[in-house]
């Protein structure tokens, strides 16, 4: 009788250990939002709700205004997102959100991962810039 109490206090033991594991999320598979973008841009925040995803983007002072959304290229797990800009313009030294809408349109649940490019002008008088960024997470 001492023998299985032994054997059952053990296995209490570890089933409130793993109980207290689920309850703390570690055997979940969320995947955070991450992005990350080469300067003179920086990604401030990234969001994905089916069936968008956004990503905000500031700009440094030394960028002229980007005024076309067809300056920003996208694509989400390889296939081109058209990508639009809220608000219009992209100001010098501001930010704004970018918008994807993935074709096919990716259901809740769903991880992803993306790139962005974002052509652009120097106030300085360089033209025709590049920068490039890359994003990943899971439509919410």
């Amino acid at each position: 009788m001492e023998f299985l109490m032994t054997y059952g206090w053990a296995i209490l033991i570890v089933l409130v250990a793993i109980a207290a594991l689920f309850f703390l999320g570690v055997f979940s598979s969320k995947t955070p939002n991450t992005c990350t973008i080469e300067a003179p841009f920086n990604c401030i925040d990234s969001n994905s709700i089916s069936p968008n995803i956004v990503l905000q983007v500031g700009s440094l002072d030394s960028v002229q205004d980007i005024t076309v959304a067809s300056q920003i290229t996208m694509t989400v797990n390889g296939v081109n997102c058209p990508g639009t800009i809220s608000p219009i313009p992209l100001r010098s030294g501001g930010k704004s959100d970018i918008t994807c809408t993935p074709n096919p349109i990716l259901a809740a649940g769903t991880k992803f991962n993306g790139e962005i490019t974002i052509t652009y002008d120097n106030k300085g008088g360089l033209t025709g810039k590049r920068s490039k960024g890359k994003f990943s997470g899971q439509m919410g």
